[in-house]
């Protein structure tokens, strides 16, 4: 048998513009809606009521209390009750009869069927947020770096983040929980509007400030700007209408979240928008490792989320020689070299040293001759690159 499903309003005559006085005529009215109805039956016991089809409406009339006797003329408490097609289908189609009965106000005291939809469609978002979320760091941390998780969730929703760390106390003991305090909303836009590397307008000034005048280096920087739709998921999610479908998803993500209304439609709806988004998430993630992201692009972002990393230090001479020895170990095994700016923003830039500081450094020891600063050829053409490397008989430490 068919779980029965109740909506439960209350209707309201404040200025007594409504011909119904009882209980009885409500009924009446009622039945008088023939679309509604296909043998309604009209009953006093066990109190007045509608029988139509496996479905059930029930009348009350409410008095007011004492001291309210001007707050309405007349008010009547209605339930229906049966199967879920059956009470669903009927639910806006009476409370607009009751309004052209002269009801001024209506609230809805229960609504079962909202709920068995919002209990429907839950699952599916929660599946399909954690999908992307899961993709999404995935894909950045691996690509970019933890870094970028980090600065992103500084930059954009540091006080969120910060607001909410104590919604989970138990995971965050073992792992980084912060993508799971972000909003549904939010979480979307990295996809569609988040710009990887440039997320505030201080990034952005900043980086207009140091920009070269030449058409390439303005023409870098334009790309370096899009939004992460065009430059990283422009097939995998733009093409596919990601965000047009993810911003319909999070309006009924919100009706969940607020256990408000819902109708048959909803649900059809946010049936179909969680198999396009799992299907969109899914095909990402296979696709994911043939995404092949240029140089230049992950070490523009890479030196953004350096710079808004935590306060800076300045480096010893000792630790210095040290970290360029541990470099020209690292890559001596791949035939390699140390390249300047590599090993000066990514690499010390990472520990929290500070970019000019490093450079001036690098001159000092330069002219004691412990290290030398080369060029070695582009292999992507253009300008030579600076390398730098030990001199063979400097020191292997120094004295802070």
């Amino acid at each position: 048998m068919a779980e029965k499903r109740r909506f439960r309003i209350l209707v309201l005559d404040t200025n007594g513009d409504s011909v119904i006085k009882n209980e009885q005529q409500l009924l009446h009215a009622t039945v008088a809606h023939g679309d509604l109805w296909k043998k309604p039956e009209i009953k006093n016991s066990p109190q007045p009521h509608l029988s139509d089809d496996g479905c059930s409406l029930n009348v009350k009339l409410i008095s007011p209390d004492a001291d309210l006797d001007d707050a309405f003329v007349r008010a009547f408490e209605i339930e229906l009750a049966g199967a879920y097609e059956a009470v669903e289908c009927r639910r806006l189609a009476l409370l607009r009869h009751y309004r052209h009965q002269r009801f001024d106000l209506i609230y809805v005291l229960r609504d079962e069927v909202s709920e068995h939809i919002a209990c429907e469609l839950y699952p599916l978002l929660y599946k399909v947020e954690n999908a992307l979320r899961g993709y999404l760091l995935r894909f950045m941390v691996t690509r970019l770096g933890p870094s970028w998780w980090d600065v992103t969730a500084k930059a954009e929703f540091g006080q969120k983040v910060t607001q909410r760390k104590n919604n989970e106390t138990n995971f965050s003991e073992h792992v980084d929980v912060k993508a799971y305090l972000v909003d549904f909303g939010d979480l979307g836009k990295l996809v569609h509007s988040h710009s990887s590397g440039f997320s505030t307008k201080e990034d952005i000034v900043r980086r207009i400030a140091e920009l070269e005048e030449t058409p390439e280096a303005i023409r870098s920087f334009k790309e370096q700007l899009q939004s992460n739709y065009q430059k990283f998921f422009r097939e995998t999610f733009k093409d596919k209408g990601f965000q047009e479908k993810w911003e319909r998803f999070e309006k009924l993500r919100h009706k969940v979240a607020h256990t408000s209304l819902f109708t048959s439609q909803d649900l059809a709806e946010g049936k179909q928008l969680g198999v396009d988004l799992s299907a969109i998430v899914q095909a990402a993630d296979s696709n994911a490792p043939a995404l092949d992201l240029p140089v230049e692009e992950k070490q523009a972002i890479r030196e953004s989320f350096i710079l808004r990393t935590n306060a800076w230090s300045v480096i010893s001479e000792a630790d210095f020689v040290k970290e360029l020895q541990t470099q020209q170990a690292y890559f001596a095994k791949k035939a390699g070299y140390v390249g300047l700016a590599h090993f000066v923003k990514f690499y010390l830039g990472a520990k929290g040293f500070d970019f000019a500081a490093s450079y001036t450094m690098a001159d000092g020891l330069k002219a004691k001759g412990l290290v030398e600063i080369y060029e070695v050829e582009n292999p992507v053409g253009g300008d030579p690159i600076r390398a730098i490397r030990l001199v063979e008989s400097s020191p292997a430490g120094l004295n802070n």
